[in-house]
């Protein structure tokens, strides 16, 4: 049973009916009878839910047997519940599992017992019971900021005796000796405030819990008492979250145990048998898991406050024998985890430590040893860590100094260690003695310079190690021997003193080592260290002769390491000092060199390693197995391979070369790489890549070759010739690529050509891409294309010298084939005349004279074929004239063809070629302004053939689904109709021989589906009477083609029978789309096809638009009849757009914008439309409505209507003798019309419209017409018209409306939307008639309505015949209504007046008296209301009365801008604490208070007791000149869940928090959630607060103090912040321990702005002065929302698997 958003639900069934609804009976006695009494009985119910039921205040009573089935509790957002279950019922509980409570704000108890719930018993007697809850397992208890215990164990009495001690009567644990639950295994709490303490010291409950989840419970200071631990035996995790006063998480000594005596269970060892997962984040006063020093201790000790704090956070006395995962996230109290435990957490398998700030190492050497199990380490943002391992004196001050030393600290099943934003961490465990590090202190460099890890740490089974963000090491390993070697995967980056990563004598441990990835170490030289540089204390250049080899290494990425010059030198440190004055020498050893092998690496990537030249040497069987190569902005790399490494790199699959500026070829040849060997001795050899499938090469603006065809001394005879020296082609001979199948090279300016005549290479081929080969001439020889035989895609773009793709020499009369070829796209090649040149050398020799003959060749000719091609895309090819000539039987299985920007061409296909286009499907044809035809036919195409033989032929495009025809401005038609003499002989009268179709019966489509057709402005006619084609068309759109006529003749129409959709636009000389009669059938009988209704079967969508000369759909009259009444030209337009000869019974979507000519729509049509679901009229400016009454009755599907822009229209509905020429006057008017499925409806900008459809007959509206006041007077809707489907509902701009609704009774009933915009008329919008049916409505929006004073308008103002003031008693609810935007309603007084009208005009001469009433009152509720908006409101001068605060129990959301004469917002008079007065809970999230000049107090009446603000979390306050304070200190008290405080520009503002009203003093002011505190141009702010409070703030995260002048004293409490920032003195960073100093010294100084953050946000920049309020508006949402991110990305660095 679920009962949920009841607001006035007091009883299931009342005990008495009589008693319950007695006249004068107290409010407050009627809600006090429980939800369920002895009444009623649900023996079977197993789960039961209740939610927002906030008039109960008890659920259950003493019922006996009812119950007793249930296993699933839930009580959610009940705010006047007190507790859940009395003593009686849960006896009957037995079978309850689960319970989840939440948001329940004055919940005290969850179980009631003693005399406060049991009024006819005894005080005290039940007390003696143990309440159990045998089965319950699951118990979840969340945002009940009021509850004290589970069940209270004192009486009453003793409760007010000790009620003046307010911590010790809240001191008792929630969990006392009275309850116990036997069953339960998992317990959640979150957000209890008010509990101190979970437990007492109970010996028997509880034994079966296995998960404990605390979060947020600001005053609790520990969990577990001692006692309780006992019974925990099955713990297995707990997790606890934003405790912000806990200090200890078990707590001793007497702090707990008032009756024992001090320090007695100390002794004890406190274990947790079978824990397994511990979370612990956000306490940051958390200082032990368990003390070990006596309370009298710690006052003795705590004058040192250091020493106190430094007892480790785990001691002897706690045991987790089982604990495998533990993490802890911002504990900033921490300074060491473990002591000196032998035992414990030897089952520990995941460690996670994130964001603590003092904590200074993690491990103890001790605990290091039990520590046999663990796998996996994560530690991150710890600012103040130096070592891991903390050992010698530096951790164990009772030890002989350095006596651990020769210890060897070992992690056994350490997998994975992860170490992140660590800025101080200098070595994983020293291996210096403190004495030692005294001694070369004065010498920092030395001292940092002790490597990370040494010989006295071990890792024999780390997998996976990362490193990011260490600044602070310059080396990672020193020489150890048998460490590390099972590492697989090592991540090193942005370690910015890092100067190397391995010493040689690691490497040899690396056997296992897969995968190395190196980035952001700007001052990293050497990834592998030899020689003198990294062996201190061994001979000079020994090792240089063993070769370093990494056995296993897989994936090698090395980027941005901009000082990286090798991955091991080859030369020693003597010779490198000889050679340093030459830098060249010096740098140009290679990047791999002999002395370093990887014989399993696949992957290797290179990026922005700017100081290397080469990357190998002559390497002879090293890197045999690399399979991909990266390279990328490696600006100083002149080559990528030499001669001997490539026949290494057999496996080699995939290489990317990208951004290498000074690269001139990728294979080093000859004396340019062999310095040492004969020059050119290799030359005669062919270099083959065996494996490589994809090469790509971007952006090498200086190569000209992947490996030079000529020797150094042959270039150098003939630099002097730069062409010939360039002219060498980018392959030569010299290099094979067998298995080469995706090749693709962008932006290498540098070459002219490809391919040489190779013979056998690239057979295997299948992508090509070239981009932006500036000097490129063509891409294909003749030699290489015979071996292109699986080449499948082609894309060549903007080479703009190239003239053509395929070069061919003097063996012209071969035909050449791409076989394979499937994909062409051909863009941008500005200077391409043909595929390949179908004319000898001499040939164009002859008749280069005639440019226009040289150049006419089409762009393929019969010399090359293309069999399989599929798709062929041609863009910007400016030389095109032709794109084919005669060919016979190439193209065959193309499919989809796209042309574009083609400036010459002049048209597309010739008959030739369109015989062999079987299967072409998709054609589109754009921004070719030169062609007058797409098929070229007759004499103009074929030369050699007979004149007009084809002609009479009909040429088919048998699987054309799509053709796009766009932007060709001169096209006249498809294909010419008549021959070459007949255009002669007409080619004088210019108007017939433009006058031809489109299409005409030369050409056919039968498959084609979808056509469309833009910017063709040579056409005037679509169709002529083709009897047969086109019959498959189902899309059709028709775009600014501004000489077409019509679109349809009506004998294409018949074959147009499964079109669907239609679109027409822009077309102005169009009169009618479907033309009939003479006009159109020149051979037929005149008129005679006007008898016929033409039908559109199937078409579902039309939108007819920018059609201003369109007239009607299709004419109704016959040519003559046209004549005859021509000189009438209102009645010649005054046909409709749709009339009785066209019908569409499957129209689903009609849409018409800016049709001019159009008086009406529909005539009176019986049938047609009837499927009709959405309507959209815009912009017709002659349209005088849109229904009329005989159309209506079809419309029964219509969902949505859009009428816009209409102006001359006056009703949308036209009723009576106006429609209805042939019929009755008046004979329907009595009828509802109805729009049964309607479900939007929105009329916008129709000025002169005065409602949907007239209410009044014509004669009725003639004898009133002289009294103009009372003639547009009726509502926009009435009685005639009803929508009972209706959900959403807009009006904009109707200035002639002065009521929307009259007293309707039924209609609207479903609407749930509502939005009135700019009626400058309006009144009002609701009519207490109207209210009624609303009961679904759930968002308005009111904007621009100056005439606006109440939006419901109650009384005599708008029931003109009932009795005065009659339903002005009744409440007025809106039950669903969650959404109120009001905005620019200047005379806006209220929602509903709260006075008669009488009254109001005796009233009206004291002007201050009668605006003085709230906006909201007591005449109407708000429910469910969520979110209230108030903006450019001057009349409104208070918001929220008393008593309309109780009928506001989910406002979450409430911001008011620019009311001039807002003065108070919420007015409290009349609410006083008292017994009957029940203290009111308002759930307001988000108060924005913005430009209110008048507005001098928020509440005028301290609200405590009466009204609480305690989920507020986001307060912004800008520009509210007489605000003198924001709230006062009981308020302030209140404020838990304040995240975002900002004020703003508040001239007269003194304080923050004022004096409450009653004097009383707190110590204290916490706001245990506030992260930004935003104080700008605040001139007479002094303080916070006058008041000696002290003001506690501890997870501020960001602080601006801009413009204050007159600021002094500034106190945050404790923060949290792990490092402060400031802005005003150059962007440094202060300590904790100095801050206030530092404020008051800039406060002294004058400092107009200050700004200070944790660093994690720097969105808000400071500002000194009035000018930048917006920008700091404009900033807060952003800072609000990335705060949420930044706490996910917390999150997520915290959490574990």
């Amino acid at each position: 049973m679920r009962l949920m958003r009841l607001p006035n639900l007091r009883s299931f069934y009342p005990k008495s009916l009589k008693s319950s609804t007695k006249e004068g009976s107290p409010s407050s006695s009627i809600p006090a009878q429980p939800l369920f009494n002895e009444k009623d009985a649900f023996p079977s119910l197993e789960s039961f839910t209740i939610g927002r039921l906030d008039s109960i205040k008890e659920i259950l009573g003493n019922q006996s047997e009812s119950f007793s089935q249930l296993r699933w509790l839930g009580v959610f957002y009940c705010d006047n519940l007190r507790n859940v279950f009395s003593p009686s019922i849960v006896k009957n509980l037995v079978h309850l599992q689960e319970v989840q409570i939440s948001e329940c704000p004055n919940m005290e108890g969850i179980v009631a017992i003693g005399e406060t719930t049991r009024r006819n018993g005894q005080e005290g007697e039940p007390n003696d019971e143990i309440i159990t809850f045998p089965q319950l397992k699951t118990l979840e208890l969340r945002d009940l900021p009021n509850l004290k215990s589970f069940c209270s164990s004192r009486f009453k009495k003793k409760d007010e005796e000790t009620t003046k001690d307010k911590d010790i009567l809240q001191a008792q644990p929630f969990f006392n000796h009275k309850d116990a639950f036997p069953s339960l295994e998992s317990f959640t709490i979150g957000r209890l405030g008010s509990i101190k303490e979970i437990w007492d010291n109970q010996s028997k409950s509880f034994n079966q819990l296995r998960r404990l989840d605390v979060n947020d419970c600001k005053n609790l200071r520990n969990v577990f008492p001692p006692s309780i631990v006992k019974n925990l035996e099955h713990l297995q995790e707990v997790e606890i979250n934003e405790c912000l006063k806990m200090e200890e998480i078990v707590t001793t000594g007497e702090t707990t145990r008032r009756s024992g005596q001090e320090g007695e269970p100390n002794d004890e060892i406190i274990t947790f048998p079978q824990l397994k997962t511990l979370k612990l984040r956000r306490l940051p006063n958390l200082k032990s898991f368990y003390s070990s020093r006596f309370k009298k201790e710690d006052k003795e000790t705590t004058k040192d406050k250091d020493i106190l704090q430094a007892q480790p956070f785990f001691n002897h006395k706690v045991a987790f024998p089982s604990l495998e995962c533990f993490t802890i996230g911002r504990l900033d109290s921490i300074k060491d985890i473990w002591g000196n435990q032998s035992e414990s957490f030897n089952q520990l398998r995941w460690l996670g430590v994130f964001y603590c700030d003092n904590l200074g190492s993690v491990f103890s050497p001790s605990i290091v040893k039990n520590l046999v199990h663990l796998q996996e380490v994560q530690i991150s943002e710890c600012p103040n860590m130096e070592g891991i391992v903390a050992i010698g004196e530096t951790t164990r001050r009772n030890g002989q100094d350095g006596e651990p030393n020769d210890e060897i600290i070992t992690f056994p099943q350490l997998k994975t260690l992860e170490l992140r934003d660590l800025p101080n961490l200098k070595s994983f465990c020293s291996s210096r003695f403190k004495k030692k590090d005294e001694a070369t202190t004065k010498d920092k460099d030395i001292l940092q310079a002790q490597p990370f890890f040494n010989c006295k740490d071990a890792f024999p089974s780390l997998e996976s190690f990362t490193i990011s963000r260490l600044g602070s090491i310059k080396e990672i390993w020193d020489n150890q021997s048998e460490s590390f070697n099972q590492l697989r995967w090592l991540d090193v980056n942005d370690c910015e003193n890092l100067r190397n990563v391995f010493p040689s004598s690691i490497v040899k441990n690396l056997v296992l080592l897969q995968e190395v990835g190196i980035s952001e170490c700007p001052n990293m030289e050497g990834i592998v260290a030899t020689g003198e540089t990294t062996r201190k204390s061994g001979q000079e250049g020994e090792p240089h002769d063993e070769i370093i080899t990494f056995p296993q290494l897989k994936t090698l990425e090395l980027q941005r390491l901009p000082n990286l010059k090798s991955f091991c030198s080859s030369r020693l440190k003597k010779e490198d000092e000889e050679t340093e004055k030459d830098n060249d020498i010096l740098q140009a050893q290679p990047f791999f060199n002999h002395k370093v092998a990887f014989p399993s690496l696949e992957s290797f990537t290179i990026r922005s390693l700017d100081s290397i030249l080469e990357i190998w040497d002559n390497q002879s069987e090293s890197f045999s197995q690399v399979r991909t190569l990266n390279v990328e902005g490696c600006y100083n790399l002149r080559n990528v391979f030499s001669l001997s490494i490539v026949k290494n790199l057999v496996l080699l699959q995939e290489v990317k070369i990208s951004r290498c500026p000074e690269m001139e070829e990728i294979l080093a040849t000859g004396e340019t790489t062999k310095k040492n060997g004969q020059e050119g001795e290799s030359d005669n050899a062919i270099i083959t890549f065996p494996q490589l499938k994809t090469l790509e090469l971007f952006n090498l603006r200086n190569l000209k070759c992947f490996c030079s065809s000529r020797f150094k001394k042959e270039d150098k005879e003939i630099v002097k010739d730069k062409d010939i020296l360039q002219a060498q082609p980018f392959f030569n001979h010299k290099v094979t690529f067998p298995s080469l199948e995706r090749f693709t090279i962008q932006s290498l300016d540098s070459i002219i050509e490809i391919w040489d005549n190779q013979s056998e290479s690239f057979s295997q081929l299948r992508t090509l891409y070239v981009r932006s080969c500036y000097n490129l001439r063509n891409v294909f020889s003749l030699s290489i294309v015979k071996n292109l035989v699986f080449l499948q895609e082609v894309e060549i773009s903007e080479c703009p010298k190239m003239e053509e793709i395929l070069a061919t020499g003097e063996s012209d009369n071969a035909i050449i084939t791409f076989p394979q070829l499937k994909t062409l796209k051909l863009e941008s090649l500005r200077n391409l005349k043909c595929f390949c040149n179908s004319r000898s050398k001499k040939e164009d020799e002859e008749i280069v004279k005639d440019k226009d003959i040289l150049q006419a060749q089409p762009l393929f000719n019969h010399k090359v074929a293309f069999l399989s091609l599929e798709s062929f895309t041609i863009i910007r090819l400016d030389s095109i004239l032709e794109i084919w000539d005669n060919q016979s039987e190439s193209f065959s299985q193309l499919r989809t063809l796209k042309v574009s920007y083609c400036d010459n061409l002049r048209n597309l296909f010739s008959l030739s070629i369109v015989k062999n286009l079987m299967l072409l499907q998709k054609v589109e044809i754009s921004k070719c302004p030169k062609m007058e035809e797409i098929l070229a036919t007759g004499e103009t195409t074929k030369k050699n053939g007979q004149e007009g033989e084809s002609n009479n032929a009909i040429i088919t495009f048998p699987q054309l689904k799509t053709l796009k025809l766009e932007s060709l401005r001169n096209l006249k038609c498809f294909c010419n109709s008549r021959s070459k003499k007949e255009d002669e002989e007409i080619v004088k009268d210019k108007d017939i021989l433009q006058a031809q179709p489109l299409f005409n019966h030369k050409v056919a489509f039968p498959s084609l589906e979808s056509f469309t057709i833009s910017s063709l402005g040579s056409i005037i006619e679509i169709w002529d009477n083709q009897s047969e084609s086109f019959s498959q068309l189902r899309t059709l759109d028709v775009d600014t083609c501004y000489n077409l006529r019509n679109v349809f003749s009506p004998s294409i129409v018949k074959n147009l029978v499964l079109l669907q959709e239609v679109r027409i636009s822009l077309c102005p000389k169009m009169e009618e789309i479907l033309a009939t009669g003479e006009t159109t059938t020149k051979n037929g009988q005149e008129g005679e096809s006007n008898i016929a209704n033409i039908t559109f079967p199937q078409l579902k969508t039309l939108k007819l638009e920018y059609l201003q000369n369109l007239k009607s759909f299709c004419n109704c009259r016959s040519k003559k009849e046209d004549e005859e009444i021509v000189k009438d030209k209102d009645i010649f337009q005054a046909q409709p757009l749709f009339n009785h000869k066209v019908a569409f019974p499957s129209l689903e979507s009609f849409t018409i914008v800016r049709l001019d000519s159009t008086i009406e729509i529909w005539d009176n049509q019986s049938e047609s439309f009837s499927q009709l679901r959405t309507l959209n009229v815009r912009y017709c400016d002659n349209l005088r409505n849109v229904f009329s009454l005989s159309n209506v009755k079809n419309l029964m599907l219509l969902q949505e209507v859009e009428i816009i822009g209409c102006p001359k229209i006056e009703e949308i509905l036209a009723t009576g003798e106006t429609t209805k020429k042939h019929g009755q006057e008046g004979e329907s008017n009595n009828a509802i019309i109805t729009f049964p499925q309607l479900k939007t409806l929105k009329l916008e900008s129709l000025r002169n419209l005065k409602c949907f459809c007239n209410s009044r007959s014509k004669k009725e509206d003639e004898e009133i017409v002289k009294d103009k006041d009372i003639l547009p007077a009726q509502p926009l809707f009435n009685h005639k018209v009803a929508f009972p489907s209706l959900e959403s509902f807009t009006i904009v701009r109707l200035d002639s409306i002065i009521e929307i609704w009259d007293n309707q009774s039924e209609s609207f009933s479903q609407l749930r939307t509502l939005n009135v915009r700019y009626c400058d008329n309006l009144r009002n919008v609701f009519s207490l008639s109207n209210v009624k049916n609303l009961m679904l409505l759930q968002e308005v929006e009111i904007i621009g309505c100056p005439k606006i004073e109440e939006i419901l308008a109650t009384g005599e103002t708008t029931k003109k015949h009932g009795q005065e003031g009659e339903s002005n008693n009744a409440i007025i609810t809106f039950p669903q209504l969650k959404t109120l935007k009001l905005v620019e309603l200047p005379n806006l007084k209220s929602f509903c007046s709260s006075r008669f009208k009488k009254e109001d005009e005796e009233i009206v001469k004291d002007k201050d008296i009668l605006p003085a009433q709230p906006f909201f009152n007591h005449k109407v509720g708000f429910p469910v209301l969520e979110e209230l908006h108030l903006t450019h409101c001057d009349n409104v001068t208070i918001v929220f009365s008393a008593n309309s605060l109780q009928r506001l129990q989910n406002l979450g959301k409430f911001g008011v801008e620019n009311c001039n004469q807002m003065r108070v917002v919420f007015d409290l008079e009349g609410l006083n604490v008292g017994k009957q007065q029940v203290e009111v809970q308002l759930p307001l999230r988000e108060l924005q208070l913005t430009k209110l000049p008048t507005l001098n107090c928020i509440w005028n009446k301290d609200p405590k007791g009466t009204v609480s603000f305690r989920s507020l979390n986001k307060v912004i306050i800008q520009k509210c000149g007489l605000l003198k304070s924001l709230c006062t200190s009981s308020v302030a008290r209140t404020l838990e869940q304040l995240q975002l405080l900002v004020i703003i520009s508040c001239t007269l503002m003194e304080e923050i928090v004022a004096k409450e009203e009653s004097g009383e003093v707190t110590d204290e002011i916490i706001f245990p959630q506030l992260k930004f505190l935003i104080l700008v141009n605040l001139r007479n702010l002094t303080c916070f607060c006058r008041e000696n409070y002290a003001f506690n703030m501890p997870w501020l995260r960001r602080v601006e103090l801009v413009n204050c002048p007159k600021m002094q004293t500034v106190t945050f409490g404790q923060l949290s912040m792990p490092n402060i920032k400031k802005y005003a003195d150059e962007n440094q960073w202060v300590r904790k321990k100095g801050l206030y100093r530092y404020i008051k010294q800039q406060i002294r100084k004058g400092k107009e702005a200050l700004t200070l953050t944790d660093g994690n946000n720097d969105d808000i920049s400071s500002a000194d002065s009035d000018s930048r309020d917006n920008e700091y508006h404009s900033n807060i949402t952003k800072v609000w929302s990335d705060d949420d991110d930044d706490n996910d990305d917390e999150e997520e660095e915290e959490e574990e698997d």
